[in-house]
């Protein structure tokens, strides 16, 4: 709580900072009053988020002028971007503290301060999770020393919306393919434009590009259920995805193949009992996939997708043909056990909550 009253009281003052004006060349002035940028908070350590958590960070592009000119600052996004370059920040680093703060140093010089004029409109674009870019404009994400895959951001120097593309880490080209669910960020980007520094924090709502998979168990039997092994399986899994500036589509490419374990070990069921396949720390065990605009998350002819049950000795394949997936929806499968029976049952949600409806039975 102190924590929390302290970063308010931060933000109280540097909101009320006067603005005394630095010439930059070209006529151009600074003011003392630093860019805040916010998000709401929560304590959530699951790779798929539903909010951030201290520790976190994100890169963020700004814009505002087409230098060294300065001209085009009080125009709208719209106008500006066939001019204007990220001169305000370019994969600025920021770090989340915990209770709805992002901290950031500016070229070593604290918080990038607003310009002076108060017409000016900023555009502001942010991805999760933060990667430190160089050759290429791309750099690998890497979380608790694992590699998550990769960023490429469109170049310091370019015009227009901002291009942020996203590869998994992924190199499996055939069935069988082990590979780890932990290694895929729940990737997501906002964007907050046409903004004057007279409006305040910068408020940065993320939304959610990759679709989740989480997975329950109903036993309806008067014995309990022993589940040895439960397998994610798919061939031409999608692997890269690209987004443009605050468009809401997204071009998908590549693929890779292989096995995410859900389970490897074993999970027990009580008679007439139901759990959540969680894992040691009691998250829920979360699976972040590609989807295209048709909703599939795999590509061409040959893609296919299925979920593998092993308990008791026996064993299920359920294929997962004909199903469609989508962008920021979480989909728990819900495996049920009936007599001497299994069926499969999926319901999604229009959010990153559970919830939902069941939509789509397997037998």
């Amino acid at each position: 709580m102190k924590k929390k009253q302290l970063a308010y009281l931060l933000l109280a003052g540097l909101l009320a900072a006067s603005c005394q004006q630095e010439e930059l060349p070209g006529g151009g002035g600074l003011s003392d009053s630093g860019i805040i940028f916010t998000s709401d908070y929560a304590l959530s350590r699951s790779i798929a988020k539903t909010t951030f958590s201290e520790g976190d960070k994100v890169g963020v592009l700004g814009y505002c002028l087409d230098e060294p000119n300065h001209l085009y600052g009080e125009s709208d996004w719209n106008t500006k971007k066939l001019f204007v370059k990220p001169e305000v920040f370019y994969n600025q680093e920021l770090t989340f503290d915990g209770t709805g703060l992002w901290e950031y140093n500016y070229n070593g010089e604290g918080l990038r301060k607003w310009y002076d004029n108060p017409e000016y409109q900023y555009a502001f674009f942010a991805y999760y999770p933060y990667a430190e870019v160089s050759g290429y404009n791309s750099g690998t994400i890497t979380i608790g020393g694992k590699n998550m895959g990769t960023i490429q951001l469109s170049s310091a120097n370019a015009v227009s919306d901002p291009v942020l593309t996203y590869t998994m880490p992924y190199q499996g080209y055939l069935g069988g393919t082990p590979l780890d669910r932990t290694q895929t960020p729940d990737l997501m980007v906002a964007y907050n434009i046409d903004r004057t520094s007279g409006e305040g924090p910068v408020k940065m709502d993320f939304r959610h590009l990759l679709c989740g998979m989480e997975f329950e168990v109903n036993n309806f039997t008067e014995q309990e259920v022993k589940i040895t092994q439960l397998q994610f399986s798919g061939t031409d899994f999608y692997k890269t995805i690209k987004v443009t500036g605050q468009n809401q589509g997204t071009e998908v490419s590549g693929a890779y193949s292989g096995d995410f374990t859900v389970v490897d070990g074993t999970v027990t069921c009580p008679a007439n009992g139901k759990l959540r396949i969680a894992d040691a720390e009691g998250n829920p065990v979360d699976l972040l996939l590609i989807a295209d605009e048709n909703g599939n998350i795999t590509s061409g002819s040959y893609g296919s997708s299925s979920i593998k049950i092993t308990y008791g000795g026996s064993s299920r394949t359920f294929p997962l043909s004909g199903l469609k997936f989508q962008a920021g929806v979480k989909n728990v499968f819900t495996i049920n056990f009936i007599g001497n029976d299994v069926v499969l049952e999926m319901r999604a949600t229009d959010n990153w909550e559970d919830g939902g409806d069941s939509d789509i039975t397997f037998e």
